[in-house]
Formats: C-alpha cells, sequence, structure tokens
C-alpha cells in the first residue's frame, strides 16, 4: 500500500468536513442574506411613510411659522396702537393737568379779587358809617336850628327831612333822599319835586360841605313855599 493510499481517506473525511463546513457556511450566509433583504424591504416600506410625515411636519412647522409672523404682526400693531393710545392719554392729562392749573390760577385770582372787593365794600360801609355818624351828631343842632332830621332808609340811604318850613303849615314836611356811591353823594329823590339839584349836588362833592348842601335844599324848599302861597 502507497503512501498515497493511505491519506486518501483522511484526504476525503477532510473534504467531507470542509465540505459540511462550507454548507454551514452557505447557510448561514442565506440566513444573513434573507434577513437584510427582509429588513431592506421592510425600510423600503417604512421610507414612504417617513417622507410622508416628514412632509407633514415641515407642512406644520411652514404653517405654524406663517402663523407666528401673523401674530407677530398683530403683536406690533396691537403695541403700536397701544402706544399711540398712550400718547393720547398722555397729552390728554397733560391738557387736563394744564386746565387744572388753569382752574386753579382763575380761583386764586377770584378769590384775591373777592378779597380786594370785599376790602372796597368794607372800605365804602366804613365811610358811609362814618358819614351816617358825622350826619346824626349834627342832628341834633340841624333839627334845633334848621328844622332837620335825618333817617336810615332801606337802601343804605339817608332821608332828609325838612319841618317848619311853611309858616302857614309847619307840619308839612319836605324830604330829601342822599346817599353816597362811589364815594360821591347821589340825590335818589325828592318829595315834593325841588326840580334840578345837580349845582349844589356838584359843590357837595366837590367842597364836602354838607351843611352848606343842606341851606340850599331849603331855600329851594321855602322858594317852592313862597311860589305856591302867590
Amino acid at each position: 500500500m502507497t503512501r498515497y493510499s493511505r491519506e486518501l481517506p483522511d484526504f476525503l473525511k477532510s473534504l467531507e468536513k470542509e465540505e459540511a463546513d462550507n454548507a454551514t457556511i452557505r447557510k448561514l450566509f442565506l440566513s444573513v442574506v434573507s434577513k437584510k433583504q427582509k429588513l431592506l424591504e421592510a425600510n423600503t416600506e417604512e421610507i414612504p411613510v417617513i417622507f410622508q410625515k416628514h412632509s407633514e411636519e415641515k407642512a406644520t412647522i411652514t404653517a405654524t411659522s406663517l402663523k407666528l409672523d401673523k401674530d407677530t404682526k398683530e403683536i406690533q400693531k396691537l403695541l403700536q396702537n397701544l402706544e399711540l393710545k398712550k400718547q393720547m392719554v398722555i397729552e390728554k392729562h397733560m391738557g387736563l393737568l394744564r386746565q387744572e392749573q388753569q382752574v386753579e390760577g382763575d380761583v386764586e385770582s377770584y378769590h384775591r379779587e373777592n378779597e380786594e372787593n370785599s376790602k372796597a365794600v368794607a372800605l365804602k360801609k366804613d365811610e358811609l358809617s362814618k358819614v351816617i355818624d358825622k350826619m346824626t351828631k349834627a342832628a341834633q343842632l340841624f333839627k334845633k336850628f334848621l328844622g332837620l332830621e335825618f333817617m336810615k332808609t332801606k337802601n343804605d340811604a339817608v332821608l332828609i327831612v325838612f319841618h317848619s318850613v311853611d309858616p302857614h303849615k309847619p307840619d308839612n314836611v319836605f324830604t330829601c333822599e342822599l346817599k353816597v356811591v362811589d364815594r360821591k353823594y347821589v340825590v335818589l329823590g325828592t318829595r315834593p319835586d325841588l326840580g334840578d339839584t345837580s349845582d349844589a349836588l356838584d359843590k357837595l362833592n366837590s367842597n364836602n360841605n354838607l351843611l352848606s348842601f343842606l341851606v340850599t335844599l331849603r331855600r329851594r324848599c321855602q322858594q317852592l313855599v313862597s311860589a305856591s302861597n302867590h
């Protein structure tokens, strides 16, 4: 038996084993290829879904972005309107503040004028009171020597009453209503009518000589009596 003959069985066994190993490898290879093929097929089926989903998400993002842009513009517009309204409110507030200051100034001016007027009225009343006091003090003398009587009227005037003018009718009286207006004497009326007393009144306001004025009026009364008796 040759060496080749002895090694042939071992060689055949080796081939058989290698063939078996190759078969196992091919089986594993085919299994891997099959799984890969299935995986590719599965992925291939999911790709359109993924693209569709991606497109939908992209569309959603785009729509959201557009809506955000629109909302942003609207917000900016609202902010501008609010700023305008704020400016208008500020201007209105400033206007009201100026009006308030003006009113306060007018009120203060009114108070000053009212105070001045009150002082002026008080001064006039004081002057009138002094005149009335002066007349009152002289009343007794006038009544005694000139037949005069003084009475205060409701309108803050003085009624001068002349007695004993007509010797035939001593009870008949003649009156003259005299008042101080703006620091000047004014004749409100006479009874009976003594005619124009402006000249005598001008002299009274010029020289402030009340006695002379009363003497002139009494003479007017006597002249009127004399004229009526004739």
